[in-house]
């Protein structure tokens, strides 16, 4: 059985209402966790709120909004419903910055540094912000910037959880980019371990679910 899982969840996007969520945690079956963390990860979208507001109006991005504490709560009723119906066995939410420290400072530093350095990851990662920059209908360098600032934070939050934390499952209800799919499976000329800076390799599963079968498939 899978020790440890992470469930990387977006309160504000409309795809993870309770039904789509405990559907994706019903269909789970064998690959499903001992322990489950949901990650709220809205707070990310400060990236997002950067690119669709005005640049003098910034300091409106800073700020979490109250909605999205309230949907906290939401999410942990979904939770708790799926614990009381035998869904999950153990399982908790939080936020980003519940589980941010200073491992994960160190880690986003190295992933900057990999981005400037490793030509083949800039352009994965590029890749991901300028496709997400298109469907925006956002085209430009503040875009291009912010997302892939959005998508080194993800990356550095996510590699910590897996080394530091032992969270070595993680379950993405929608698409897993490319770079992190690369990075977990080993296929830059650095190692996910090596941006922590831990010397212990961990047996990394990431997991996507379809919404075609209906089924979780792995990635890694």
């Amino acid at each position: 059985m899978i020790e440890s899982g992470l469930y990387p969840i977006s309160v504000t996007n409309r795809s993870f209402t309770s039904a789509n969520v405990l559907a994706t945690l019903k269909a789970l079956g064998a690959l499903a966790p001992r322990s489950m963390t949901f990650l709220v990860a809205d707070a990310l979208h400060a990236y997002n709120r950067g690119i669709d507001h005005a640049s003098e109006d910034v300091v409106s991005v800073f700020s979490e909004p109250n909605a999205v504490v309230e949907k906290r709560r939401w999410m942990r009723n979904v939770v708790g419903r799926a614990r009381r119906e035998g869904i999950v066995r153990q399982a908790e939410v939080k936020g980003i910055d519940e589980v941010t420290d200073r491992w994960t400072l160190h880690t986003l530093r190295n992933l900057d540094v990999a981005f400037v350095r490793d030509p083949r990851f800039r352009s994965d990662v590029e890749a991901v912000a300028e496709d997400y920059c298109r469907r925006r209908t956002r085209p430009g360098t503040p875009c291009r910037d912010l997302s892939v600032r959005y998508v080194l934070e993800e990356l550095a939050i996510s590699t910590k959880l897996k080394f530091v934390d032992r969270i070595t499952a993680e379950y993405y209800m929608g698409e897993v980019f490319k770079c992190t799919r690369r990075l977990f499976a080993g296929e830059y000329a650095f190692r996910a371990r090596d941006l922590v800076g831990q010397s212990r390799e961990v047996d990394v599963r990431l997991f996507s679910f379809s919404w075609e079968t209906g089924r979780w498939f792995p990635v890694v």
